[in-house]
């Protein structure tokens, strides 16, 4: 039997009253986004190419780590988790806008089931997470860490909830790669709120003073090669990996 989204914010409201009107704002932003997302932003869609391959890279990870047991932080409609799910041995997706865990109960309910690991996702706010789930082999940001206000506060969050030998993923705009720094000179603007990109260097920082070592570093731009090896044009994307 399918079971209902689960309505109440992770852990203590601690995180919700620091965040105050940061929280209501990107929640009330992505709950007007949340009907046609996957539309604009999934399988389908202008971003297609580069859905594709962070969920190739994402399933090389789950693959890597023999049916890992995965907490999704900002997960959205669901699209990486349900990529995923066939390689997982559960799955958990925490977002701060309930409409968007309607759509992703939605596409749930609309996947075959019948070779993939027990999902769920709940409305939960990044900054209150807790270990009420338990503890993770792996803990993935798709794209949201640079939605939340404190990103430091979040991954300052992460190592309680990861198993010894846990490792986190997030998914990375570098604000380096001339079109995103071209998009910010010219101040394009996006759909989504608060959208402050953080590069490498940066994020490295944030990890170290969170208590998580940065083990890796990879570009998901196809065909581009890596500015760690001075690459003259750093990729639009790149994914992190941190452990305790």
């Amino acid at each position: 039997m399918s079971k209902r989204p689960i309505r109440h914010t992770c852990g203590d409201s601690t995180g919700l009253h620091h965040a105050g009107h940061h929280s209501t704002v990107v929640r009330e932003a992505f709950d007007r986004l949340a009907d046609g997302w996957d539309e604009r932003h999934g399988w389908q869609s202008p971003q297609a190419e580069a859905v594709r391959r962070r969920v190739e890279y994402l399933r090389a990870v789950c693959r890597a780590r023999d049916r890992p047991r995965v907490l999704d932080v900002g997960c959205g409609t669901g699209l990486y988790l349900l990529a995923i799910s066939d390689l997982v041995s559960e799955g958990i997706g925490l977002d701060l806008s309930p409409k968007m865990i309607d759509r992703a109960e939605h596409s749930r309910h609309r996947q075959d089931n019948s070779t993939c690991a027990p999902v769920r996702f709940s409305v939960g706010a990044a900054e209150s997470l807790d270990a009420r789930w338990g503890r993770f082999d792996l803990v993935i940001f798709g794209g949201s860490l640079e939605h939340m206000r404190d990103p430091s506060q979040v991954l300052g969050r992460l190592p309680p909830v990861l198993k010894r030998r846990g490792e986190v993923v997030a998914i990375l705009r570098d604000p380096r790669n001339p079109a995103t720094a071209l998009r910010r000179w010219l101040r394009v603007k996006d759909e989504t709120p608060w959208h402050r990109h953080i590069g490498p260097a940066e994020f490295q920082r944030l990890a170290e003073t969170a208590g998580l070592r940065c083990i890796w570093m990879q570009p998901l731009d196809a065909g581009k090669a890596w500015w760690s090896m001075g690459a003259i044009w750093p990729p639009k994307t790149y994914a992190a990996h941190l452990a305790l």
